[in-house]
């Protein structure tokens, strides 16, 4: 029994051992430009990265501010902020005012309406010039809260809230009146995209890809680690080492596949996009996918990484794509 088993764990390692990984024929450098952060990231979520001394990157800036201890920066925007912890949400204006006593996942903020999505998967509508809620809901709970959770969306006749468990809720801005909309087969993941280009709306989860347009609704089932929109096209980094791109209805513009690559993320900058590879390797390639430059770029794959427009940032420093 016991060479029996010692048997099979040798198999096992064996196996293990031998896991393909991405290994790129030609190296076109090292990344060894990397800009110091002034403090490490202590913690990251779909719009923003915390760092130690209580400031924060938003939209590859650092805050000059701090936020006050132990909470997180979750939005801002019409003179009004919203930070947050563990059973409590405060909104920082001319002055302080707790919001509820929950932690906020993701919100947006738009002529003094907040939408704001909470960890116990309830989501409301408050007016902040008022301090009056104009609609609120809940979902059953999730299981499982990523920090990749989607902002809603405010538009002049409606409100889109992203769930936690694989489902949008439409809100008519006048009447309050809701629809819901599964968009995840019933997989009961987190919306990680929520972006409205012109009519269309796109959704994307870990699972799936949806576009809701006036007419019509369409899916694509594909396990992804990152989706992105650029120029009005979504780009998506598929588990399999695709990166595809689609245009706002849908329809597969260009693809390519990097074997036994996992993606993680991207930025862009200009007419390229850097996508890191959690083995050690930046691909460079531009907006259609027709070329390529790989670079060897030193992290740690269960760090705390950021991706902002145009800057990957790790605990202790960014990278900055030109």
């Amino acid at each position: 029994m016991y060479k029996f088993i010692v048997l099979v764990l040798s198999l096992f390692l064996a196996s293990c051992s031998s896991i393909a990984k991405f290994e790129p024929e030609n190296i076109n450098g090292d990344i060894d430009n990397l800009l110091d952060l002034s403090h490490p990231i202590e913690n990251i979520n779909s719009s923003s990265a915390l760092l130690e001394n209580s400031s924060y990157i938003y939209k590859d800036n650092i805050s000059k501010e701090a936020i006050k201890n132990n909470y997180n920066f979750v939005c801002k925007n019409d003179g009004y902020k919203i930070i947050t912890k563990f059973q409590s949400s405060i909104v920082v204006s001319d002055e302080e005012m707790i919001l509820d006593k929950k932690r906020a996942i993701s919100c947006a903020i738009k002529d003094d309406l907040l939408a704001v999505l909470f960890d116990d998967n309830s989501f409301y509508l408050k007016d902040l010039s008022l301090n009056k809620i104009l609609f609120k809901d809940s979902q059953n709970e999730a299981k499982t809260i990523y920090n990749n959770t989607a902002s809603p969306i405010i538009d002049d006749s409606f409100i889109i809230f992203p769930s936690l468990n694989g489902k949008i809720i439409l809100v008519d801005r006048t009447s309050y009146n809701s629809n819901i909309i599964d968009v995840d087969f019933n997989d009961f993941s987190n919306i990680s995209l929520l972006k409205k280009i012109d009519n269309n709306v796109l959704i994307a989860t870990n699972n799936s890809i949806t576009l809701i347009a006036p007419n019509y609704q369409d899916s694509i089932k594909i396990k992804n680690n990152f989706t992105r929109l650029i120029k009005d096209k979504l780009y998506v980094l598929a588990q399999d080492g695709h990166i595809y791109i689609y245009d706002k209805n849908l329809k597969k513009l260009a693809d390519k596949k990097f074997p036994f690559a996992t993606l993680m993320g991207f930025v862009h900058k200009n007419e390229n996009i850097f996508i890191l590879e959690e083995n050690g390797f930046l691909i460079k390639t531009n907006l259609l996918l027709q070329e390529k430059k790989i670079f060897n770029i030193s992290f740690d794959k269960e760090d705390k990484i950021y991706f902002g427009d145009s800057k990957i940032y790790f605990p202790t420093s960014y990278f900055v794509a030109k």
